[in-house]
């Protein structure tokens, strides 16, 4: 009877063990280190300038002292629109106008593309936003769906 407790005990020790060791706590990602690995899927070949905290309103339609901490780069020439834009907010509550903001400069950007430059257009309309934990990610790419699936695979969520 003293071994089949001792065995069931080790048993139950095994099964602790091993739950936990599948539970892994993974370390969340950062802003920077999600711009930086989108950037490298997306802007690789175009010649990009970061945007300053400063310049935000007057590309994004919103006042970039909404941000906390950002990444924006962006690739805007009379033939190319890319995006890449990683950041958080202050305060949560601005999370619609900072959305809102931003796709009315796209759909801007959108509509001076569609008259000349159809497959520009058209990659503006793929644009990509999503959130991971309290970061939003918004991504304009000649290929959306390589982005994309870094996106899913990260765990991010679409929100607009």
């Amino acid at each position: 009877m003293k071994v089949i407790k001792t065995v069931a005990l080790m048993l139950v020790a095994l099964l602790i063990l091993f739950s936990l060791n599948g539970c892994k706590n993974e370390k969340a990602l950062t802003v920077s280190e999600i711009s930086e690995h989108l950037s490298g899927l997306c802007l690789q070949n175009a010649e990009t300038y970061e945007v300053s905290k400063g310049d935000i309103e007057n590309r994004f339609n919103f006042d970039g002292n909404l941000l906390d901490e950002c990444s924006v780069r962006l690739c805007d020439t009379e033939e190319k629109y890319l995006c890449v834009a990683v950041f958080t907010l202050k305060d949560n509550a601005n999370k619609q106008t900072v959305i809102d903001g931003m796709s009315s400069a796209v759909k801007t950007a959108a509509a001076s593309f569609g008259m000349l430059y159809n497959s520009e257009y058209n990659k503006i309309q793929h644009r990509l936003f999503y959130e991971y934990n309290d970061i939003i990610i918004f991504v304009v790419a000649d290929d959306y769906k390589q982005s994309e699936g870094y996106l899913k695979k990260i765990g991010a969520s679409p929100i607009a």
